[in-house]
């Protein structure tokens, strides 16, 4: 849990249950862990950016985050 109280692995747990993921391979786990970490740092989530290199389940995680949890509007693609 975050200093400010955001649960990252319940969010990251409702958000593979809402695309009814069942299989994750160990790289992306690792890739998690790694993500996680960072974000109890900054749960603004500012060191992630559409240029980075994290897994594409981790960017659309970004993006469900702030579309479903904080009100932001979904970005175009």
């Amino acid at each position: 849990m975050s200093k400010s109280g955001v649960d990252f692995l319940d969010w990251w747990l409702e958000f593979l249950k809402s695309r009814n993921t069942k299989v994750i391979n160990r790289d992306l786990w690792r890739q998690t862990l790694t993500f996680m970490l960072r974000a109890l740092e900054d749960e603004n989530l500012g060191f992630w950016n559409e240029e980075s290199s994290w897994p594409s389940v981790i960017d659309e995680f970004v993006q469900w985050v702030k579309v479903e949890k904080r009100g932001e509007e979904a970005m175009e693609e």
